[in-house]
């Protein structure tokens, strides 16, 4: 109705409202690709947030998967997230084991009545997954605002730019050249008048 799109910015914003529910966190990645924008690590890292927030592992392990899937690396703010989540997964599993603790997330409260299966699978993943990922550690912080048009304009300026650069550099020649042959004709020149004179 009002000619708006939604940018990077606004699906930033949504991603910090997906905490409570993978569902939520997935919807908002599909509506991203409808709308032709690219989850970037920030939105990863707000919805991996959400997930450690709630101590929920397999949700964790899901967005991990997909930052792979979309070639998303992962840079150290998320890679303290999923660390600092497992260390404190573990220390409530051993405390509730331990009969210290009655009451745990929801998340694991579950996992607890399964006997701890997506703690297992999680564990085995993420050993996994440390030594697969690559990590960035020196990511561009305004690479997250740009959209994929501005990645495309981008890369037609630095097309033009490069011609226009080769377009000088060819004219640059050129203009040396007839300076020569300018220089040239001027000596010419000065030789003829000493002789005529």
């Amino acid at each position: 109705k009002y000619g708006l799109q939604p940018d990077i910015l606004t699906f930033g914003c949504l991603a910090l409202c997906c905490r409570p529910s993978l569902k939520l966190g997935m919807n908002l990645l599909r509506d991203m690709k409808a709308v032709g924008a690219k989850p970037n690590v920030e939105i990863m890292g707000a919805l991996i947030k959400g997930a450690t927030f709630t101590q929920n592992l397999y949700t964790v392990q899901v967005y991990l998967e997909t930052m792979e899937k979309e070639g998303i690396t992962a840079d150290p703010y998320i890679l303290n997230l999923v660390e600092n989540s497992y260390q404190k997964y573990r220390k409530l599993m051993k405390a509730k084991e331990d009969g210290k603790i009655s009451k745990l997330p929801y998340a694991m409260e579950q996992d607890y009545k399964r006997n701890w299966t997506t703690f297992r699978a999680f564990t085995a993943f993420y050993k996994d997954w440390l030594q697969r990922v690559k990590f960035d550690s020196n990511q561009d912080p305004m690479k997250q605002f740009k959209s994929d048009k501005d990645i495309q304009r981008e890369e037609a300026a630095n097309t033009v730019e490069k011609r226009v650069n080769r377009n000088i550099d060819t004219e640059d020649n050129f203009l040396e050249g007839e300076d020569q042959d300018l220089e040239k004709n001027i000596e010419g020149r000065r030789k003829e008048k000493h002789r005529t004179h």
